[in-house]
């Protein structure tokens, strides 16, 4: 609904400039030929008409911002100024012409409402114009009245039939308007979902995006993991031949060990038949030792008494030094004063 409001009112807009200009014409043509005719009245008349339909015009538009209501203001105007003009000038021959005019002017919006306003009006002022008709033209127009208002009935009716015609085609693309813009609004509706499935898809995609980095990142691990374990793998064997090695080592060993132990049995069962040997031997030498100690008792007895002599022995050595010393000092004492004298 929406684009055929529009369209009605481009429409309305387009024809409203358009009779308007038209009109405009034609006052500003009876106004110039006034004035060359020296008619002041009539051009002030219209001088102030052409002023109001224009005023008029400015108003509907930018102040009461409708221009839907301009072409009723415009019909009801002009023919009020015609009205007006048939009552201030009296009826004119001109003024016929001009009805015929306005009748055209009223089809062009195509509105029923607007051309019965107008067709009703201006049938009503051409016997007004008739009745009321100045002394030149009174003649021409009451003996041609029947003839006048028969051509402006047949010209009503075509024009009737036109709008009656035009409705039927607006009302055609009225309906295919209609269509269209539902079929917009399906399409629309298609492409709304559209985008959205395909900001899903996107969505999806970058999702899925993600996650394959993602896993190229645990792919590189993964393969960072494997060569780690590669290598571990590697140290390993290597560790494992070290140790297969060292194993091979400690067997040659235990089994010189098991040799050695071999011998060593041996020496160690000579060594027990000489402790045996031995044993006896000690036996013997205890017994020996024994004696030994005896004697050794006897010796140091016989030593304890010998030490005792040679104590005594030494006192009596000890007595004779001291008594040669006391004699030594005697005769040394005599000798020196007989050396002062």
């Amino acid at each position: 609904m929406k684009a055929i409001d529009a369209l009605k009112l481009s429409d309305t807009r387009k024809k409203n400039i358009f009779v308007l200009i038209a009109f405009s014409i034609s006052i500003v043509s009876a106004f110039i030929l006034t004035i060359v005719q020296a008619d002041f009245s009539k051009s002030i008349f219209y001088g102030i008409e052409l002023i109001v339909l224009l005023t008029s015009y400015l108003i509907v538009k930018y102040m009461v911002k409708n221009d839907m209501i301009y072409k009723y203001v415009l019909v009801i105007a002009v023919y009020g100024f015609i009205f007006a003009s048939i009552i201030l000038f009296g009826g004119e021959l001109t003024k016929t012409l001009i009805l015929f005019f306005l009748l055209f002017l009223s089809t062009v919006h195509l509105t029923q409402s607007v051309f019965l306003i107008g067709y009703l009006t201006g049938f009503v002022l051409l016997i007004l114009n008739a009745l009321n008709a100045t002394a030149a033209d009174v003649d021409m127009l009451q003996s041609n009245l029947a003839a006048t208002l028969l051509t402006y009935l047949l010209a009503g009716i075509m024009s009737f039939m036109l709008i009656h015609m035009n409705r039927k085609q607006f009302k055609h693309t009225e309906e295919l308007l209609l269509t269209s813009e539902k079929d917009a609004e399906i399409k629309e509706i298609a492409r709304k979902q559209l985008e959205k499935n395909v900001n899903d898809i996107i969505a999806k995609v970058k999702s899925v995006n993600i996650k394959v980095q993602g896993n190229i990142e645990s792919q590189s691990e993964i393969t960072e993991a494997i060569a780690e374990v590669a290598t571990g793998s590697t140290v390993q064997n290597e560790r494992i031949t070290d140790i297969a090695q060292s194993s091979q080592d400690t067997l040659q060993q235990i089994v010189y060990i098991l040799d050695e132990t071999k011998v060593l049995k041996g020496e160690f069962e000579k060594s027990a038949k000489i402790a045996v040997n031995g044993n006896s031997l000690s036996k013997g030498l205890s017994t020996n030792m024994a004696e030994f100690s005896l004697h050794i008792d006897e010796l140091s007895q016989a030593f304890e008494s010998l030490s005792s002599k040679i104590s005594e022995t030494n006192t009596f050595s000890q007595d004779i030094i001291n008594v040669s010393q006391q004699t030594n000092l005697s005769s040394f004492r005599k000798k020196t004063p007989s050396s002062s004298v």
